[in-house]
């Protein structure tokens, strides 16, 4: 209209004229458009078909030709086409192009991200969905992947796909790494995916892998949820490339010499540097379209010496915000993960040996082997130089700190304890890494009796009365079908029913070898049986047929069997009900629900006798039981064969094995594989392969479901375990490990190991070398050893006896065949000098073993090796109204050896008292806390308790400060001081003439006080130990400290019998250790000094004199 009113002078139409002008001169920026967001079009199908329309209607031919022929070339307006769309879109006015310096920009939003491609369309084999429970276990891993490494494992599985989809054979059941060895001869690829962190899968997943990749890719993008499209703007791939290679050379690929600070720097650069980019998002939208490093130096976010201007291309422009923010983001998390890296490496990570520093610097930290690669060599450069164990010995542990004297919370903190083996149960196993082909699955749980709806219709039937005829002996028309579908109607009395039919076989000279009566149910009718009458006389039509029609029909009943004859056709509520009315079950108590299921186990549903009965058989069975309505249970099967098929459910009854059920899977020929000639059920969760005979309801809880793997059965092979006089055979899957067999409980219930753990047992491969497997071998597959098809594997069993040192802790490991040794036998399977190490004890009583006691009655396999000097002789006597729970012995008094490190609570336990109500009465006055060691009560030998059924009234604390412990026993009021001081010296192994009482507020009682005196209705009572030495002696011994107290006048030789004390050594071997100072001069000190001479000879004014004791040898 512009332009017409332009063109003609004439037009007088003043105000319209001025109207058109002032819209037409309106304009607004393209700027405008962006920042209202209605640079957006939304398109719905109408308008997207105008589009199409309009593209269609644009093609223009060439302008020379005025006809089009077959070699004229269409051109397409692409102007007018963008115009049109504009102008019906978005503009109401003409736009303003001079803010920007370059064409418009049609954006249009896209569903999927940067990572979506065109699909790939591969075959139906390479569809396979992951299950939800191996997304939750295998895949779950991705959350922790960098985004770099998901980004690049995207883009290669793409490439291996395209690959696959190529390739004339089939490779669905091959696993990734497999095909990639196959195809991959540079091993490039395999080890990209080795950097990439990708598990092995098998390719039939290959297209949900993918679709798993990329939707991780783009959970990364939801940082940028509110960022405006015109900042989402790829990055040209030539730029995109310059960006990598600037980052990669600027920055992770360079040498920081293990700086901290300096990568910490940069990765503070590139933070503040995003945090900036953050907080100008707006200007960066509005300057799209110019280079995101100039306008950072304009609004002065970059510096000129910032080295951010020469990691980014300047030709990377401000829409491509998000693209470039990834990348550094990206960048910066790999800067990070290098400086944790660093990090751990210089540091002393802990071991899972908590009491062990030896074994902790020869392990060191499994995270530096995973940092380091050159770790594991130079571990195991420095364990060669060591001396070699024998084949039996584990790990050495050593000891930290002094032994402690007296508590059980202190006592040998290096010796491990076990758990209590009567506590140990087989752990669960759910092994990730065991790779196996689910045909079908079963999800099965059990459900009462009533869930079956066709249950509940006969049980309905059963409730209604019996129906009684009315006919009498009147005449009835009955209706014959002939085989010929002759229709005829005779009129007979129902008592000569028999006789007619009988006259009408005759009279049509019907062979009754070939030709039967079936009532309209279909139901066989024997009218040749003497006095045969017929049992519902309300049916009145009866057809002839081939008796080669007929299917028997046998119902198992409490031990009876009942048949019946009836065709194809017949309904299955039709012949159950005919069973009921014949063995009249209608009088069975109404809470009585009957059960009908097939020879699999099935339970009967609705339908014909066709749908139960196999196409060659002409017999049928159909077993019933009764059970209670409310109690009977019968196991809900889902079978889904089919991710994208609905399930199909069927129940089955408790007692159904599982062979049966294999049998019912193969009738299944719609949904089964031809090829596959058997079935295996395997336990999901457990990875435990379902025995065929054993039941349903013996393998899952009432209370529970469980999920069932259907697989091929050549994927498993049986295996036999074999301990002392029991084995037992069970099938398992070619890919478990070895390791995972033991956690089924019941292979160690069968093998009588219930009270051994899977971890003590160890494994011998039964063939002509007799093999025993390593730890490695044990992570080897159960098919490893299958070498020949359908063999069993033998597998025997042995014990691995765990034995402890008491001196050094040294571990012996010593596998024994059967539980038939004795004590004595097994000493001398350690290799030590039986004449040094004469003992072992238990580990959880710590009492010494008779050298008879065989290994079968002790259920035991971790014991302590002890010299004689290491253990103690007790005596235990009962009191004359009290007799001990573990004997049964006429005498008062017993014997026991323990190691002198048992505690009071380790004699309690090994002699059944009853804590509560009975307690160890120690030199007739006092009654030693259950954490006190028999070590400080060794003064004499045995030791003896008494047995009293009431503890002594006053519970007595005394507290040493100088080692920061403290005791408990309790006495009677009438002990005195002196005792109490005389108990206390005794049970910390110190010297009494040192030390004496006081109370908390430091008053000293006389040692003729008794507690009496003090506060004769006291119940506890505090003392703290105040020394009287002048001097103390620190004796350093290996890498244990003792200091003890001392005068001027203490002869060096009570110092050193006092330090071997300490340490649990012999005071008989003093003579082969020496005393020396340890000045420079390391002077050797004679045992006939005293510690006033050992003073003037170092010339030391200090209260405290270090000397060291070591063996003359060393």
């Amino acid at each position: 209209m512009e332009n017409e009113l332009n063109k003609n002078e004439n037009h007088t139409v003043g105000s319209l004229k001025n109207l058109i002008k002032e819209l037409t001169s309106k304009t607004v920026s393209i700027l405008q458009v962006a920042n209202d967001n209605t640079g957006v079009i939304n398109l719905n199908e109408k308008d997207c078909l105008w589009i199409e329309q309009l593209c269609q209607a644009s093609f223009i031919d060439n302008e020379e030709q005025y006809f089009i022929t077959s070699n004229s070339r269409l051109m397409f307006n692409f102007v007018y086409i963008q115009s049109q769309i504009i102008r019906t879109s978005l503009l109401f006015c003409r736009i303003n192009y001079r803010h920007i310096m370059q064409k418009y920009q049609w954006h249009t939003s896209r569903k999927a991200t940067t990572t979506d491609n065109e699909r790939l369309d591969l075959d139906e084999k390479y569809l396979v969905r992951l299950s939800d429970e191996q997304l939750e276990n295998e895949w779950n891993y991705l959350k922790d992947i960098l985004l770099d490494k998901l980004y690049h494992t995207h883009k290669l599985l793409r490439q291996i796909a395209l690959t696959l989809k190529t390739h004339q054979n089939d490779f669905s059941s091959n696993y990734l790494f497999e095909f990639v060895r196959m195809t991959d001869k540079d091993n490039d690829i395999l080890q990209r995916l080795e950097q990439y962190e990708i598990i092995d899968f098998q390719l039939c997943y290959i297209d949900h892998v993918i679709e798993i990749y990329g939707k991780s890719v783009c959970g990364f993008q939801h940082l940028f949820t509110d960022i405006p499209p015109l900042l989402r703007v790829g990055i040209d791939s030539q730029l995109n490339h310059e960006l990598i290679k600037n980052l990669n050379e600027n920055i992770l690929n360079i040498d920081y010499h293990n700086d901290l600070d300096k990568i910490q720097i940069t990765i503070q650069t590139i933070t503040e540097f995003l945090n900036d980019l953050k907080t100008i998002e707006d200007t960066l939208l509005q300057q799209s379209a110019q280079s995101l490093i100039e306008t950072c130096e304009i609004l002065a976010i970059l510096t000129i010496d910032n080295p951010i201007r020469s990691w980014i291309p300047h030709n990377i422009k401000c829409e491509n915000y998000v693209d470039l923010y990834i990348h550094l983001i990206r960048t910066r998390s790999k800067l990070q993960e290098q400086k944790f890296n660093i990090e751990e490496q210089k540091m002393k990570l802990w071991d899972e040996n908590l009491n062990s520093d030896e074994q902790q610097d020869k392990q060191g930290s499994r995270l530096h082997q995973y940092i380091d690669p050159q770790y594991n060599s130079q571990i195991s450069n420095e364990n060669q130089k060591s001396k070699e164990s024998k084949d039996w010995k584990l790990p050495v542990p050593d000891a930290n700190g002094l032994i402690s004297d007296f508590t059980d919370k202190d006592n040998i903190p290096n010796i491990d304890r076990p758990v209590d083996q009567t506590q140990i149960k087989p752990k669960e196993f759910v092994d990730k890494d065991i790779q196996y082909t689910s045909l079908m699955t079963f999800n099965l749980k059990s459900v009462p009796c009533t869930s079956s709806v066709f249950f509940q219709q006969i049980h309905k039937y059963r409730e209604e009365p019996s129906i009684e005829s009315a006919i009498g002996n009147k005449a009835q028309k009955f209706t014959i079908v002939h085989p010929s579908r002759e229709s005829k109607t005779y009129l007979w009395r129902f008592e000569k029913f028999s006789e007619e039919l009988k006259k009408l076989f005759a009279g049509k000279k019907y062979d009754h070898n070939l030709f039967v009566v079936v009532d309209k149910n279909e139901i066989f009718v024997d009218f040749t049986r003497d006095n045969y009458s017929l049992p519902n006389q309300s049916i009145l039509e009866y057809h002839i047929i081939e008796k080669q029609f007929l299917i028997q029909i046998q119902f198992q009943f409490r031990a009876q069997l009942s048949e019946y004859f009836t065709t194809s056709k017949c309904t299955i509520p039709t012949i159950v009900h005919h069973f009921i009315d014949d063995k009249q079950l209608k009088n069975l108590s109404t809470d009585i629900i009957l059960c009908f299921y097939d020879e699999y186990g099935k339970c009967i549903a609705d339908g014909t006798i066709s749908d139960l009965s196999k196409a060659d058989s002409k017999t049928m069975s159909i077993f019933v039981t009764a059970e209670t309505s409310s109690t009977g249970i019968l196991y809900e099967c889902a079978l889904q064969y089919n991710k994208d098929q609905n399930e199909i459910m069927n129940l089955f009854y408790p007692t159904t094995q599982w062979q049966q059920i294999n049998l019912w899977l193969k009738t299944l020929s719609s949904i089964t594989d031809p090829s596959t000639n058997d079935y295996a059920f395997l336990t999901r969760e457990k990875k435990l392969i379902i025995d065929n005979n054993q039941i349903i309801s013996s393998t899952i809880n009432q209370t529970d479901s469980m999920i069932i793997d259907i697989i091929n059965r050549n994927m498993i092979t049986k295996v036999m375990f074999t301990f002392e006089t029991h084995s037992q055979s069970i099938y398992a899957l070619k890919a478990m490990p070895i390791s995972s067999l033991l956690n089924n409980e019941n292979i160690l219930e069968q093998l009588d190991l219930t009270d051994i753990s899977p971890d003590d047992c160890l494994f011998v491969l039964k063939e002509t070398n007799e093999q025993v497997l390593t730890k490695d071998d044990l992570q080897k597959s159960v098919g490893t050893y299958s070498t020949i098809e359908n063999e069993s594997i033998h597998f025997q069993i042995s014990i691995s006896v765990q034995i402890t040192k008491y001196d050094d802790k040294e571990q012996i490991k010593i596998p024994i065949p059967n539980r038939n040794l004795t004590i004595e036998q097994l000493l001398n399977l350690t290799e030590k000098s039986i004449d040094v190490y004469k003992y072992l004890a238990t580990y959880d009583t710590n009492i010494i073993l008779n050298s008879n006691e065989t290994l079968s009655n002790l259920n035991k396999t971790q014991f302590i090796l002890v010299k004689k000097n290491e253990t103690c002789l007790v005596s235990i006597k009962k009191s004359n109204d009290l007799q001990l729970a573990d004997t049964n012995d006429e005498e008062n008094e017993k014997f026991q050896r323990f190691t002198v490190f048992a505690t009071i609570a380790n004699v309690n336990k090994e002699n059944q008292l009853d804590i509560l109500h009975q307690y160890l009465l120690y030199s007739n006055d006092f009654v030693p806390s259950t954490d006190i060691q028999l070590t400080s009560l060794k003064s004499e030998s045995p030791i003896q308790f008494r047995v009293i059924d009431q503890n002594l009234p006053v519970t007595v604390s005394i507290e040493n400060g100088e080692e920061r412990k403290s005791i408990q026993f309790n006495c009677s009021l009438s002990i005195t001081m002196e005792r109490l001081c005389a108990i206390a010296c005794q049970i910390f192994c110190v010297n009494e003439a040192y030390y004496r009482l006081a109370m908390n507020d430091d008053t000293e009682p006389g040692d003729d006080i008794s507690l009496e005196e003090i506060d004769k209705n006291m119940t506890e009572v505090q003392f703290k130990m105040i020394s009287t030495a002048s001097l103390h002696c620190s004796i350093m011994y290996s890498n244990q400290n003792v200091s003890l107290p001392c005068h001027h006048d203490t002869p060096i030789e009570i110092i050193v019998k006092e330090t071997l004390q300490k340490l649990h050594m012999s005071k008989d071997d003093m003579n082969l250790y020496e005393l020396i100072t340890l000045d420079d001069d390391r002077t050797q000190i004679g045992f006939d000094l005293s510690v006033n001479d050992i003073k003037e000879l170092l010339s030391i004014d200090s209260t405290t004199i270090s000397l060291e004791l070591k063996k003359k040898d060393e």
